[in-house]
């Protein structure tokens, strides 16, 4: 079915975004808001991007502060 692929899909972007974004110098990265920016690089939904953000600090995953990345602890392949 489609449906399995496009959240695998969006998943796999979301992911390639967040490490994208971790190779950045922490300046940068304080002042961008990760929603936001996920949101224009993909134009997958915001409701979508949040779930998969909170998914991923709940797993500890990634550390966000005041919705900035703080770092990128390790992102599982697919979620």
């Amino acid at each position: 079915t489609l449906f399995p692929y496009t959240t695998l899909f969006r998943s796999s972007q979301i992911r390639a975004t967040l490490l994208n974004m971790a190779q950045w110098d922490e300046t940068l990265r304080m002042r961008i808001g990760v929603m936001s920016y996920i949101q224009r690089r993909t134009r997958i939904s915001r409701s979508v991007v949040a779930e998969v953000l909170a998914a991923l600090r709940q797993g500890k995953y990634i550390t966000m502060e005041r919705g900035k990345l703080v770092s990128v602890n390790r992102l599982p392949a697919e979620y």
